[in-house]
């Protein structure tokens, strides 16, 4: 099972600047043999100004685990490798918390069905 990333290229691209990359996103077990494949294969994506992301794929084809490795929020036994780089700065994955003042602000995650977050 794969998941997809679709890019929207904004009419103007050429003149907007990138202002998130993604590199070599990856996400393992914590403590997992070198010869244990990643629950997330290594991917990288950019995007630009105006560009929007969308992540489609089946169930169990690691589209929440590429959000939480991104934002920080990967449960304990799980380990993210890679960099964000946003607005020119980076933030290795593999420090979850350096991201946490940017949520809200400057990250954020839409689900497909956010009202379902709040059903208890």
């Amino acid at each position: 099972m794969n998941a997809v990333i679709e890019h929207v290229k904004p009419a103007d691209a050429s003149e907007t600047a990138i202002v998130l990359e993604a590199e070599a996103v990856s996400v393992m077990l914590r403590g997992a043999v070198s010869a244990q494949p990643p629950l997330l294969s290594p991917l990288s994506l950019s995007l630009q100004a105006g560009e929007p992301l969308v992540v489609i794929g089946e169930t169990g084809s690691g589209k929440s685990l590429l959000a939480q490795a991104l934002l920080g929020t990967l449960p304990r036994e799980l380990a993210a490798s890679g960099s964000l780089w946003l607005d020119g700065t980076e933030y290795p994955l593999h420090t979850p918390t350096n991201r946490q003042p940017l949520w809200g602000r400057r990250m954020a995650v839409l689900p497909q069905e956010p009202w379902l977050r709040w059903i208890l």
